[in-house]
């Protein structure tokens, strides 16, 4: 028996997928055979279909597996679990089950990694039955459609990534934290889930922050990152276009940290 980590009941906890199960049927084994995801808190690489065990099998069984079944929903209606050629894309999506949804992803994930922000666990009765909806100014969502890489040459282990114009933009999911500059990340946070070459990016403004600057450093993340496109609350549908970077660019950093660690070397962008 275990205080389940959404409804703070003590119950006998389940294990719970930090990726839903249902994504990995999609993701191409045969160009990627050996799928592993980095763990923060031991600082190494793990098998990729990790699991969490703090979830009661009420929440788990219940109200997570039916948001995991509109994710899936969202995923397919929108054609999406595949490589992504396009340069513009039309999203069809309902606001709240897919920011719950999201939010439930990036959350498993922090546990998984040792990194528990304290203001996205605060959001657990959102994502469980969609009470306390957070503040438009203190959480929101931006979305990313990843250009595709153009490749110079194509080896024979790149084949079953490319396309015949040479292109590759594969399925994966990714789970990562934007490093900001010294300062600005005691004040927000953005953890962002993506799915092949469609990002989003999950900013949360901490409560610390008094509402005006909040506002203002709402508006600053906006124009600092002009290539997304803020999801609309409102909105049922959104029309994308393929930002600057593609899915190479979208790793460097992160790649270079865990090199760096697995290494042994100091921690270039140590997060907090």
């Amino acid at each position: 028996m275990a205080i389940c980590i959404y409804c703070r009941q003590n119950a006998r906890c389940t294990r719970e997928h930090v990726i839903p199960s249902f994504l990995y049927d999609y993701v191409d084994r045969t160009a990627f055979p050996t799928l592993s995801s980095w763990n923060e808190a031991s600082k190494s690489q793990i098998p990729v279909e990790h699991k969490v065990k703090d979830v009661c099998a009420e929440c788990n069984n219940r109200h997570l597996s039916a948001l995991d079944s509109y994710g899936k929903e969202f995923l397919s209606r929108n054609n999406l679990l595949r490589p992504i050629y396009e340069n513009r894309l039309t999203l069809n999506y309902e606001y709240e089950p897919l920011a719950r949804w999201l939010l439930k992803i990036a959350f498993n994930a922090s546990r998984a990694s040792g990194i528990v922000d304290p203001i996205s666990a605060a959001y657990t009765a959102y994502m469980l039955t969609g009470e306390s909806s957070p503040s438009a100014k203190r959480f929101f969502i931006l979305v990313e459609l990843l250009r595709p890489h153009l490749h110079d040459s194509i080896s024979e282990e790149l084949q079953p990534l490319v396309n015949e114009r040479g292109e590759s933009n594969p399925f994966l999911v990714r789970l990562t934290r934007t490093i900001f500059p010294e300062g600005l990340q005691e004040r927000l946070s953005i953890d962002s889930v993506g799915f092949g070459g469609l990002f989003f990016h999950l900013a949360f403004i901490r409560n610390s922050v008094p509402s005006y600057e909040a506002s203002q450093l709402k508006r600053r993340v906006l124009a600092d990152n002009h290539w997304t496109l803020l999801l609309d609350r409102n909105a049922k549908q959104m029309k994308l276009q393929a930002s600057h970077r593609n899915w190479i660019e979208m790793r460097i950093g992160q790649s270079y940290r865990e090199q760096q660690l697995l290494s042994g070397d100091d921690d270039p962008f140590p997060l907090r």
